[in-house]
């Protein structure tokens, strides 16, 4: 792990959170924005394990951010519209999860 890399906690957080530790993730995503505050990966990151600690709003700014740095990004427009419907709002996730489709049209079989 290089201590400086904001990739590298990036993807610390990534196989945290796939080990089953989502709080860990989280602080792992923090240190790498701690280290680029634009790293659009570790604001991926940090929206799934938000998302599983039951931080839906939280995970929607973090999917929102990665959006705007990657805007043909399908998953971050997936978990948005996931972390919207469970905030309520029913337009915005329907709203996210089309353009998920439009993007890559597998997502559609993952929503229906």
């Amino acid at each position: 792990l290089n201590p400086r890399s904001a990739t590298s906690y990036a993807n610390l957080s990534k196989a945290l959170f796939a080990s089953g530790n989502p709080k860990e993730a989280v602080h792992a995503a923090e240190r790498a924005l701690e280290l680029d505050a634009n790293c659009a990966q570790a604001h991926f990151e940090l929206g799934v394990a938000q998302g599983t600690l039951g931080k839906p709003a939280e995970a929607i700014k973090s999917f929102e951010f990665v959006i705007s740095r990657e805007p043909r990004n399908a998953a971050a427009y997936s978990n948005l519209g996931m972390y919207r419907s469970a905030t309520g709002d029913v337009k915005g996730a329907i709203q996210a999860l089309e353009r998920a489709t439009a993007i890559n049209p597998q997502f559609a079989e993952a929503h229906t």
